[in-house]
């Protein structure tokens, strides 16, 4: 687990310097939910009908529930996502690019992200991704089983955006 553990830190620390506190509120701003996943959703069929749990709620970045967007909404995951179950919540993905194109025109179609917000999105995504973790394990999760939980392939997704960065910086994703 140190070695896990290990690549984490360096991860946080990467987030940290390439998008420090400055640069993050420097992004184009507006009132977001902030906590944006399918547990706080209501559907009717393939449409959201309600929004749920406004705890979170705040001026921040405007990408940031875009980045919470694309990891619950254009991930595919080895079982169905369970609001009642963190574990089937927050399970590990990864990206299907059909999805995410289809997430990025409908997106690109009422907003248009700037250099800067694309820039910073792979970081957002990898903040946005840990911080599910992280949270759940000190919310959801019994003490003895917080490491497992935390570790059990976080590193597949992080991977998979460093595939990716170049073109999701480029707003190949906006264009399906």
């Amino acid at each position: 687990w140190a070695s896990q553990l290990a690549e984490l830190e360096d991860t946080a620390h990467g987030i940290l310097q390439r998008l420090p506190d400055a640069a993050y509120w420097g992004l184009p701003q507006c009132v977001i939910h902030g906590d944006y996943h399918p547990a706080n959703l209501k559907y009717q069929g393939n449409e959201i009908v309600g929004l749920f749990d406004f705890d979170w709620v705040g001026k921040q970045p405007r990408m940031v529930d875009v980045a919470d967007g694309l990891i619950f909404g254009c991930g595919v995951r080895k079982a169905p996502m369970d609001a009642g179950d963190i574990r089937a919540l927050t399970q590990t993905f990864r990206f299907d690019r059909a999805l995410l194109g289809a997430f990025g025109q409908g997106y690109g179609a009422e907003v248009e992200p700037t250099a800067e917000e694309l820039r910073a999105l792979p970081d957002l995504l990898r903040a946005r991704w840990l911080f599910c973790r992280v949270d759940a394990m000190q919310r959801k999760v019994a003490q003895r089983e917080r490491l497992s939980y935390l570790l059990e392939d976080v590193g597949e997704p992080l991977a998979q955006i460093t595939q990716l960065e170049e073109g999701l910086q480029a707003g190949e994703w906006l264009r399906g």
